[in-house]
């Protein structure tokens, strides 16, 4: 379980071999650690209006990266895409959620951060280092 005072820190370990996508995954972590940063002395209001501003950020984003992760790994011809994409729709599907709505207009904004951590630690940390080897044979 993470601490809401938990940030998540990028680390180039975590780097796939192409700019677009890596510095992608860096600013989703930036994004995520704004969402954790709320946790604060502001109150529940303004914490409520910012965690929705920083969630409209971070959805555009994820959404605009998927595509273009999916973009290269198309072009790759990589085996792993279908499921690949599979796991960008349950990340969509959730994240634009009724409870995901309820966690931001209630107190349960810990918990959203809990599953933005742990998705981008199974996903960016471990998944998308499964298609780094294709992309570093075509470079």
């Amino acid at each position: 379980m993470v601490r809401v005072t938990e940030r998540i820190e990028w680390n180039d370990d975590y780097c796939v071999g192409n700019e677009l996508l890596d510095a992608q995954h860096k600013h989703l972590f930036e994004l995520v650690n704004q969402i954790g940063d709320l946790f604060g002395n502001s109150s529940a209001d303004a914490r409520t209006q910012r965690a929705l501003n920083c969630y409209s950020s971070l959805t555009k984003y994820a959404t605009d990266h998927f595509v273009a992760e999916e973009r290269v790994l198309r072009k790759l011809g990589w085996a792993g895409l279908d499921e690949h994409r599979r796991q960008h729709e349950a990340f969509e599907k959730f994240i634009f959620s009724d409870e995901v709505h309820r966690m931001l207009v209630g107190s349960d904004l810990a918990r959203l951060y809990e599953y933005l951590v742990a998705w981008l630690r199974t996903h960016v940390i471990v998944e998308d280092q499964k298609y780094k080897e294709a992309v570093s044979a075509q470079t």
